[in-house]
């Protein structure tokens, strides 16, 4: 292996044994800040500079969206006016390695004279920050992973880690759910990956088609809808689908094709089709197209009446993509 790749294993190899090193460090202190967010009616304001200041606007982000509501605020604005951010419901997380900052412990007196919880993210639980803090998460780590020991990589690695780790136990214990990430991120792939499939479903012109038609008048039919499929349809209610993959079995099969045409569609169509809920994720209906191998879906209510169809490439033009399963 070439000496820069191996620098680049070493680094990560590094940088993950201090992950796992953090979580053996877990303690009351977690459970404290744990208990502080959860009980504060206000937001979660975090506050760092140079690196830690970068590590408090990704952890930030990741709380927000993960249903915590959460600002950052840059240490040093913070001391010519922006502690005003902060109202008395809130909780502040101050972050510095050293625990030893001057412009982090300067944000404390004014943030205890108004009882403001304070968290402190730190690798120095002797310093000045943690000593003052109502909670201490511990990012202690032996040493940094350049071969010098002096640039912020696995310190700020453990950092990071700690914050993902508030922000998804806070967010496991409200019970957020996969619908309330879709109201945080309603734009581009990941947003239309959670939004609902009646949002991609076709309403209109649907191709329906009576369970006593032949299978003359249904391609016909299927021809002139688009979708490659027919759904066969009583009150409402589906009793089958008919594919244009099923056609071309089924004439493939099959040596003469005179007595085929006139045939009724319900003796040879799929009577037992996969179908899915308007109100479910299209993520959903995707992974349902998928691992069945189909590319179209009739789309049900609540009282299992047909009110659409969603096809297989209105959520791959989405940019939601379709993932390989060997079928």
């Amino acid at each position: 292996m070439s000496s820069f790749k191996e620098a680049a294993k070493r680094v990560m190899l590094a940088e993950s044994k201090a992950i796992l090193s953090a979580a053996d460090l877990l303690d009351k202190g977690f459970e404290d800040a744990f208990n502080i967010v959860m009980a504060s009616s206000g937001s979660f304001v975090i506050s760092g500079i140079g690196k830690s200041g970068l590590i408090g606007r990704k952890i930030s982000s990741t709380l927000a969206s993960l249903g915590t509501p959460s600002v950052f605020m840059h240490a040093g604005e913070a001391l010519h006016g922006d502690l005003g951010l902060i109202s008395e419901n809130d909780v502040a997380m101050l972050i510095s390695n050293s625990g030893n900052t001057t412009e982090i412990l300067g944000l404390i007196p004014s943030l205890k004279m108004r009882k403001i919880p304070i968290i402190a993210l730190t690798g120095n639980l002797s310093s000045t920050l943690a000593r003052e803090a109502d909670a201490v998460l511990n990012s202690f780590v032996s040493r940094e992973a350049d071969q010098h020991d002096l640039a912020p990589t696995s310190s700020t690695t453990v950092m990071m880690a700690l914050g993902d780790a508030l922000a998804v136990a806070l967010a496991e214990e409200r019970n957020f759910t996969p619908s309330d990430f879709a109201m945080y991120h309603p734009g581009g792939s990941l947003g239309n990956a959670l939004s609902k499939v009646h949002q991609w479903m076709v309403r209109d012109d649907l191709p329906i088609v009576d369970p006593d038609d032949t299978l003359q008048s249904c391609v016909i039919r299927m021809s002139a809808g688009n979708l490659g499929a027919v759904i066969l349809v009583k009150g409402d209610k589906v009793e089958g689908i008919f594919t244009d993959g099923d056609l071309r079995r089924l004439f493939e099969g099959n040596d003469s094709l005179d007595n085929l045409v006139s045939q009724k569609i319900v003796n040879i169509a799929n009577k037992n089709p996969k179908i899915i809920n308007k109100n479910d994720l299209a993520s959903s209906a995707l992974e349902k197209m998928e691992s069945n191998a189909i590319t179209v879906m009739p789309v049900v209510d609540g009282s299992s009446n047909l009110v659409g169809v969603i096809h297989l490439h209105n959520l791959v033009q989405a940019g939601m993509g379709v993932k390989k399963n060997g079928k």
